[in-house]
């Protein structure tokens, strides 16, 4: 009986290993297609999460946008990564947390300012 079992789990890692090789996972067949519903509807409703959540995202880039074209027009400031944390947020963090919160705000500076530069190339161009 153990090994019944151990083949019929050879037998799947087997067909699991084919549909990573062919990159096919439509052919999936037997007992495991009963799984199919419960991921499809996990994926559907991540999707529909996700979409709710978009106008607060695009409010809060919006928002941060703004900062970084006022941190960009005022030439005196000389770290704008400190300039734009959210010092109630980041005192609360540890310092791992603190390091990865630096990270993902350099990151998104770095893609509001290359949005900045590309928006007001005419009046760079212009000087």
């Amino acid at each position: 009986m153990a090994k019944g079992k151990s083949s019929n789990l050879y037998q799947l890692a087997r067909m699991a290993k084919q549909r990573m090789k062919s990159n096919n996972y439509g052919c999936i067949t037997g007992n495991v297609v009963s799984i199919k519903p419960r991921y499809s509807s996990y994926i559907s409703g991540g999707i529909q999460q996700k979409a709710a959540v978009n106008p607060i995202i695009n409010t809060y880039d919006e928002m941060m946008y703004k900062r970084v074209c006022d941190i960009l027009n005022n030439d005196m400031i000389v770290n704008p990564i400190s300039e734009l944390i959210d010092r109630r947020v980041f005192n609360n963090l540890d310092l791992e947390a603190k390091q990865h919160y630096i990270y993902a705000l350099n990151m998104k500076f770095k893609e509001l300012k290359d949005r900045y530069y590309k928006e007001h190339m005419q009046q760079i161009n212009s000087f």
